[in-house]
């Protein structure tokens, strides 16, 4: 983005830029926060208000959480189509309707072996959910149904 501050120049590139699933964009700028200067603070109020003229969202990300970043990465390790199995899935989302610890639901689903993987990519795809901030994934971690999924 270009535009000129009344006394110079300015220009910006963000970070990223996401279509949202209802057709709108969202653009993420990341930084720490102890990075941000003034001309980098104002960027990122001109790039927000740049958004809301076109209706889309702007984020400034942070440092990330460590123990958010330790859960996406154990999920990323699950990414891929071929954890996917369909019955083990369409199980998974008849026990996770309500919310119920992992371990226990992933035992009324059937084997651990073959269900675990299918989980993980079901929470990586944003199918099923927990809470990822407040600590690393665990037996008793309690795993949802996403609404609307």
């Amino acid at each position: 983005m270009h535009w000129h501050d009344g006394t110079r120049r300015r220009r910006h590139a963000p970070d990223y830029f996401v279509r949202l699933a209802d057709g709108r964009g969202r653009v993420v700028d990341v930084r720490a926060d102890d990075q941000v200067d003034d001309a980098a603070a104002e960027s990122f109020e001109t790039m927000e208000l740049a958004c809301q003229a076109e209706d889309w969202e702007f984020v400034r990300a942070g440092t990330p959480e460590p123990v958010f970043m330790a859960n996406v990465r154990w999920l990323a390790r699950y990414r891929r189509r071929r954890c996917l199995r369909w019955l083990i899935a369409a199980r998974l989302l008849e026990v996770f309707e309500e919310p119920v610890p992992l371990r226990e639901g992933v035992r009324a689903a059937g084997d651990q072996l073959v269900v675990l993987p299918v989980l993980f990519h079901l929470m990586w795809s944003g199918v099923l959910a927990a809470d990822l901030r407040g600590e690393l994934l665990h037996d008793h971690s309690v795993v949802w149904k996403e609404r609307g999924r």
